[in-house]
């Protein structure tokens, strides 16, 4: 070969690898046992940083999003591609190019959906030819098992339609059309039965997928806030709202998400609002209803215990429904204080007002709740402070945290984790029962605290000394700990260190996760022999 011919080759590859194609499946040393044996996974690499890895039903195909890097590898841009892989055929399928600003795709069992600004398309899975050329409209949710797409009506000069339609799936057809409205946004979505969706957005709504028709039960689920800065920016942009397909549909002068959980028992559904607590029947027929005092809902959630049904308000908002920002962004840029944090009971049956509890006379965030059943109690935690709510009982006890020496309270570590044990070389769970009698709360100092019901403290560790796991076959696990990733027996004791990262993801009896750098999607098998 000559030299010409080798600078040609050369640059093709080269251009290749800027295209973003994904290299060759390949075999590699992912980690050592204790014994100093390789153990040998199948890898396949990737010239930029995987966002996220998603598999069909089948779990024979991947869909991999990934997203450039700067030029020293620092940060990512909202440039980069998809791939569609085959996993028993060990090739990439086919690529596209993806900006994450203005572009969102998401596998579905009938193809790739992908929404380009105000556009969607439905890619084949296996070519990713467009199936659907472009159809111009919001997408929200998807019933795979119905076939049925729902979208609203495109864009218009005052943002999206209140125009809810449906699509056959299979043949891209609008079946339907109802106006549902959505100044504040989605807030739920869910199946009643094979046939009926329950949508939550400025009100209840059924939908009937095959034609659309239902009932709707308007309630107002947020308010103007018109003090609201432009901390948001440019937020009309793709958000990922309920299914992953879904775009912000109002600015940044609301709080959205004044408005419960929804309770589903039996033919009944529980639902709590700005204004009242109410249940309804599956048609929405209000069988009950509490007013809430003024101004003082917002957030909820909602629990049952024996015959009682429980309420605790937040006492906040957001000013958008992306749900996957940290906790801190959250908190400093998203919670929005509104309304009064309380605790209230009710009969389920009759609605009729067991006990009504404000828990602070000003402005203030539930930072979390804990619902302990073992215990027969609810716990809340504040920045400052612990309340315990025991089930039944009118009482209240309230426990005072030292925030100056330990730090402001965010919340409690409800997944069971490891930690070292100082007198071995193994490790031990902790929080594994999630009824024990003590609770793990964690500051904005990096503390862990281990405290009783009474808040008195039993051990106190770092965040980072914090093992979290994924449970593996015959008991083993894959532990998070520090900078490494280690393979536990049954035991807690260390069999193996993997150069893998902790984000991990199973499809059927095989383990996935990422190297480091997440620029390698590794397939593990064979750790536990």
């Amino acid at each position: 070969m000559g030299i010409r011919q080798l600078y040609l080759l050369l640059v093709v590859a080269a251009l290749n690898l800027v295209k973003g194609e994904a290299q060759s499946f390949l075999n590699d040393t992912i980690g050592v046992r204790m014994d100093s044996t390789a153990i040998i996974g199948e890898c396949i690499d990737f010239p930029c940083w995987i966002q996220s890895v998603s598999a069909d039903s089948t779990g024979t195909l991947f869909l991999v999003q990934g997203r450039d890097l700067n030029k020293k590898e620092t940060s990512v841009k909202n440039t980069g591609d998809i791939w569609m892989i085959s996993l028993p055929d060990k090739k990439v399928l086919w690529q596209r190019p993806i900006n994450y600003f203005m572009q969102e795709a998401k596998l579905t069992n009938k193809g790739v959906s992908f929404v380009s600004k105000d556009k969607y398309f439905l890619l084949d899975l296996r070519t990713g030819a467009e199936i659907w050329k472009g159809k111009k409209m919001v997408p929200y949710s998807l019933n795979t098992q119905g076939n049925c797409l729902l979208a609203y009506k495109g864009s218009t000069m005052n943002g999206v339609s209140r125009q809810l339609q449906g699509y056959d799936m299979n043949t891209g057809d609008m079946l339907w059309k109802r106006e549902i409205s959505h100044r504040y946004g989605w807030n739920e979505s869910l199946m009643l039965d094979d046939s009926t969706r329950l949508i939550v957005s400025d009100g209840l709504h059924t939908v009937n997928l095959s034609d659309g028709t239902g009932n709707s039960f308007l309630m107002k689920t947020g308010v103007d806030d018109y003090r609201a800065t432009a901390a948001l920016g440019a937020l009309g942009v793709l958000s990922g709202v309920l299914t992953g397909m879904a775009v912000v549909p109002y600015g940044n002068n609301v709080v959205v998400d004044l408005v419960s959980d929804v309770l589903l028992d039996d033919s009944l559904l529980y639902v709590a609002n700005r204004e009242q607590l109410l249940c309804l029947d599956r048609q929405l027929n209000m069988k009950w209803g509490y007013p809430i005092p003024e101004s003082s809902a917002s957030r909820s959630v909602l629990f049952f215990y024996g015959d009682y049904l429980y309420m605790v308000n937040y006492g906040y908002g957001y000013r958008d429904n992306i749900r996957n920002h940290s906790d801190s962004y959250a908190k400093s840029h998203l919670k929005a204080k509104i309304g009064k944090p309380f605790i209230a009971c009710f009969d389920r049956k009759s609605g009729k007002n067991i006990s009504f509890h404000f828990l602070s006379e000003k402005k203030e965030m539930v930072e979390d709740l804990w619902v302990d059943r073992d215990n027969e109690r609810a716990v809340l935690l504040f920045e400052d402070r612990m309340v315990v709510a025991p089930f039944g009982s009118d009482s209240m006890m309230e426990y005072r945290w030292d925030t100056e020496t330990d730090g402001k309270i965010i919340g409690m570590v409800k997944r069971p984790f490891y930690l070292e044990d100082k007198n071995s070389s193994g490790f031990k769970k902790c929080n594994e029962t999630l009824g024990t009698p003590t609770y793990f709360i964690y500051t904005d100092k990096g503390q862990v605290f281990d405290v009783d019901q009474s808040l008195n403290r039993l051990q106190t560790f770092s965040f980072e000394e914090i093992g979290f796991y994924r449970s593996l076959q015959d008991d083993f696990s894959m532990v998070d700990y520090k900078k490494d990733v280690y393979l536990l027996n049954p035991e807690g004791n260390r069999k193996a260190t993997l150069r893998v990262s902790s984000d991990l993801f199973t499809i059927g009896d095989k383990i996935y996760a990422f190297s480091p750098d997440r620029k390698r999607l590794v397939e593990i098998s064979g750790i536990e022999e």
